[in-house]
């Protein structure tokens, strides 16, 4: 038994040397950093079923972050807006015979604001390790603040071979100011995937496949009631000459702990990216099939957006 356990050990070791982490980035700067990043995104997402609930959205956000990396640690400090307009309240809104432009306005509109710390800690060769706090205060305009917590731990390596992977075990709660309600969460989220040519044949294409894993149970409070969510996909996607597109195979569960799992849809998920700084624009297309449901339909999604960033390095 002994004899096992060496020769386990002994080839995780060469396994890690061999899948050195690529350091190269020449970037020996000890200096801070400082950022301001803009962005506008606009999303249409029409949906195709018996619901046809289509949703069409805008968001601005404004993030200024400062950096303080070291050589083996690097902590980074952050503020970030976003304005987001819900254009679908318009539709919900005359459905139910509100004609009122300012309560319309009210529905539309919401506001996000979050700040909080990122530490990453560097073991070369090996991996990296993240540990990060985000506060914030969702603010709709119908309606009372929200507050937001989530301390967050995450793994990930990256390395020269083209294998990549991430462990990421977050913990966000929310609470409502009003109603004095809220949640509590543990999102375990795992990724791995593998990067061909890397280091090898063409310069300008790219090839990657990859798996992950997104579980989220959810404990409702102050009712003690709980929910979960599992999203699955794995698949491959390309990127070349600023064009990514992609295609997987999903698989969406829903359910809680008391009655089990009440939602189980496999599907496709496919899309194309294109970006030409500052400019990316995305066409999105998800197919699911409800296995569980009392009279299952195949359901069709589509999500178009075009987003503008701008980013600027503080001097």
């Amino acid at each position: 038994m002994k004899k096992i356990i060496i020769i386990i050990i002994l080839l995780l070791h060469g396994f890690i040397l061999l899948n050195a982490e690529d350091d190269n980035t020449g970037d020996t700067e000890i200096a801070p950093k400082g950022y301001i990043d803009f962005f506008w995104k606009e999303k249409f997402s029409p949906v195709f079923d018996a619901s046809a609930s289509h949703s069409s959205m805008l968001r601005t956000e404004l993030n200024l972050s400062f950096e303080f990396p070291f050589e083996f640690y690097t902590t980074k400090f952050f503020f970030d807006n976003t304005f987001m307009t819900e254009f679908n309240a318009i539709v919900s809104d005359t459905n139910y015979g509100i004609t009122d432009g300012s309560v319309i306005a009210r529905d539309m509109l919401a506001n996000a604001f979050i700040t909080g710390t990122y530490n990453r800690f560097k073991i070369k060769n090996i991996m990296k390790i993240d540990t990060d706090l985000e506060t914030g205060i969702y603010t709709p305009f119908n309606d009372y603040p929200v507050l937001y917590l989530n301390p967050c731990l995450s793994l990930y390596g990256s390395y020269y071979t083209g294998f990549f992977w991430e462990v990421e075990h977050s913990f966000p709660m929310e609470l409502d100011t009003y109603y004095n309600t809220g949640y509590i969460s543990t999102g375990i989220y795992i990724l791995a995937a593998y990067e061909f040519f890397r280091f090898y044949g063409p310069m300008d294409f790219k090839m990657t496949i990859l798996t992950e894993d997104n579980f989220v149970p959810c404990f409702y409070l102050p009712d003690n009631g709980n929910s979960f969510s599992n999203e699955f996909r794995t698949g491959i996607f390309f990127d070349f000459l600023g064009f990514t597109p992609s295609s997987y195979f999903i698989m969406k569960t829903t359910g809680d702990f008391n009655s089990g799992i009440t939602s189980n849809s496999p599907g496709i998920n496919s899309g194309l990216e294109y970006t030409y700084k500052p400019v990316t624009i995305t066409f999105e297309y998800t197919g699911t099939y409800d296995v569980l449901a009392e009279n299952p339909l195949w359901q069709n999604r589509f999500d178009i957006s075009i987003r503008l960033d701008f980013s600027h390095k503080i001097k």
